[in-house]
């Protein structure tokens, strides 16, 4: 389900958000001094509001969604709501031929962590899958499952700015679609000899995660559901 199917929830959501807002004076009754800092990071919101990736979200809604979050902001609570923050990161997929690449905004780079500061993992995985030991460095967490029979399940966490393109997904022999799935846009790879792969990136990192073709997609949805920070991990 794209973002375009979710236009009238999404709209009732921000006019319910906006409506706790009701009571803020006009612009010009405020007297408002704001740093250097805060007009670069809303000018950097308005640019990201007008990005190609979003054309699928409507005028009315991206201007909803961007006086929103510059409200919040005024407030002291800027992109606190997690439904309006999560349609504010950016980032493009590119067909280079053999395989996916991804591109992330300026602005998303320099904001987000510039090493791995929190690990997630998924807390769901079928019957008959053993963890291997999790690689962790600065940039980049893996965990990988197998079963006996070798088929595997694993899941890649990237610092934005150090991601290696090289990583993308092949482009061959695939089929893709774009997915909404907890609240996040979904970049889904289908491959021809079975399994599929999720990418998608919050306001901190990029993550992906595989399955081979004895996961089904209601496995799959539920292994991405139960992403969460793993307490237990050991960071470098």
């Amino acid at each position: 389900m794209t973002f375009a199917e979710r236009t009238p929830f999404a709209q009732a959501l921000l006019d319910v958000s906006l409506e706790n807002f009701a009571d803020i004076p006009a612009e010009e009754a405020l007297d408002l001094q704001l740093s250097p800092a805060f007009e670069k990071k809303i000018a950097a919101l308005m640019k990201i509001t007008r990005h190609n990736t979003y054309h699928p979200i409507g005028k009315t809604i991206r201007r909803a969604i961007l006086i929103a979050a510059l409200i919040a902001a005024l407030a002291g609570t800027a992109m606190a709501i997690p439904a309006i923050r999560k349609l504010f990161v950016p980032y493009e997929t590119k067909n280079a031929g053999t395989h996916y690449e991804f591109t992330f905004e300026t602005e998303q780079a320099v904001v987000a962590p510039d090493r791995i500061e929190k690990v997630y993992k998924p807390f769901y995985i079928p019957e008959g899958f053993v963890q291997e030991s999790p690689v962790i460095t600065e940039s980049f967490a893996c965990y990988t499952w197998f079963t006996e029979s070798n088929d595997c399940i694993f899941f890649d966490q990237f610092v934005i700015s150090k991601y290696n393109n090289d990583s993308g997904p092949s482009a061959e022999k695939v089929e893709t679609q774009t997915l909404l799935l907890n609240g996040y846009e979904v970049f889904c790879v289908y491959y021809d000899g079975g399994g599929a792969s999720y990418h998608w990136t919050d306001d901190e990192y990029f993550y992906m995660l595989h399955c081979d073709d004895c996961v089904s997609e209601a496995e799959r949805n539920a292994i991405f559901n139960s992403i969460a920070v793993d307490g237990e991990a050991v960071i470098p």
